[in-house]
C-alpha cells in the first residue's frame, strides 16, 4: 500500500509539474512530432534546450524517445544541445537507441536509426554511458537492434566490429568471425569486462576459430584477467589438441599467472598425463 500511495504521489507530482511547466507545449509538440508547432513556439521565444522540471527532458530528448527525425532536426537546427543529460543522466542519443512505445516496430526502427544518425552528425557523443556503466554504442548491440547498430558503425565508433567478433565466437559462427577479422576486426581488443575475441575463443575451445585468429594475429601470449592465458586455459580443459596449437604459434610454456601458478602446476593439478608429457617436451620446468 505504501509503494501505491508512493507511486500515486509521483504521479501527481509530475503531472502538475507538467501542466505548470511554462515549456510544456514545446515538449508535447517534440513528443508528437509537430514540426509546425515546434517552429511556432520556438519563434515565439521558447528556450530549445529547456527541461522538464522533474525528468530533466529537453524537447530533443523527446522527439529523440518518441522517434521523430524532423523534429530531431528541426530542434538541433534550432541550437538543441545533442549531449544534455535529463534526471537519470540520459541523453537524447541514449533514448533514440530505446525503442520505447511503438505499433509498427520496423517503422519504428528506421526512424530511430535516422535520428541516431541526426544526433551523431550534430555531434552527439556515442561513448556516453549510462548509470549502469553502458556506453551508448553498446545498447542497441545488447538489444539486438541491427539497423540502429549499423548506423553507429558506419559512423566509424571503434569497438563495434569488435563487439560483433565476440558475439560470432559465442555462437561458434566461423564464416561470421571471418569477414569480420576481413573487415579488420581486432580479435586482441579488450571489451569493458576485459574479456577479447581472442579470449572467448580459448574458453569456448572451438580450434577453427583458434585457427583463424592465430593466423590473424592473436596474441598468443595475451594476458587477461589473473593473469590467464590461452596455454592456462587450453590446460585446464585438458586439451592436448588446442596446447599443441598454441604452443606451436609461441605459447610461453612456462608462464605463471597472477598468483605464482605456473602452466605445469595446472596441468599437474588437473592430472592429465598426456598435458604434462607434451608440456615437459616443450620445454616446460616442474614447479
Amino acid at each position: 500500500m505504501r509503494t501505491i500511495i508512493a507511486l500515486a504521489v509521483f504521479l501527481l507530482v509530475s503531472c502538475c509539474a507538467i501542466a505548470e511547466a511554462p515549456k510544456a507545449d514545446l515538449m508535447k509538440a517534440a513528443s508528437t512530432g509537430d514540426t509546425a508547432r515546434i517552429r511556432e513556439l520556438l519563434e515565439g521565444g521558447e528556450d530549445v534546450n529547456a527541461k522538464h522540471a522533474v525528468v530533466g527532458w529537453t524537447a530533443l530528448t523527446a522527439a529523440a524517445y518518441y522517434g521523430h527525425p524532423e523534429a530531431v532536426k528541426l530542434l538541433l537546427e534550432a541550437g538543441a544541445e545533442p549531449n544534455m543529460k535529463d534526471a537519470s543522466a540520459d541523453t537524447p542519443l541514449m533514448k533514440a537507441v530505446t525503442l520505447g512505445p511503438y505499433e509498427d516496430r520496423q517503422e519504428m526502427l528506421k526512424r530511430k536509426a535516422e535520428v541516431a544518425r541526426l544526433l551523431l552528425k550534430a555531434g552527439a557523443d556515442p561513448t556516453t554511458r549510462d548509470r549502469f556503466g553502458v556506453a551508448v554504442w553498446q545498447m542497441p548491440m545488447n538489444d539486438q537492434l541491427s539497423e540502429i547498430v549499423d548506423v553507429f558503425e558506419q559512423a566509424g565508433v571503434k569497438g563495434i566490429k569488435e563487439e560483433k567478433l565476440i558475439q560470432a565466437v559465442d555462437r561458434g559462427d566461423l564464416e561470421s568471425a571471418r569477414k569480420l577479422i576481413e573487415q579488420g576486426a581486432d580479435p586482441n581488443a579488450k571489451a569493458d569486462d576485459g574479456a577479447s575475441a581472442w579470449s572467448q575463443a580459448n574458453l569456448w575451445g572451438n580450434l577453427k576459430i583458434i585457427n583463424l585468429f592465430l593466423q590473424s594475429g592473436a596474441d598468443v601470449n595475451a594476458k587477461w584477467d589473473r593473469g590467464i592465458t590461452a596455454l592456462m586455459v587450453a590446460v585446464d580443459r585438458s586439451s592436448v589438441q588446442c596446447a599443441e596449437k598454441l604452443i606451436a604459434a609461441g605459447a610461453d610454456v612456462n608462464a605463471a599467472d597472477d598468483d605464482g601458478i605456473s602452466i605445469w602446476k595446472r596441468a599437474d593439478q588437473k592430472g592429465n598425463n598426456d598435458v604434462i608429457l607434451l608440456l615437459e617436451r616443450s620445454g616446460a620446468r616442474p614447479q
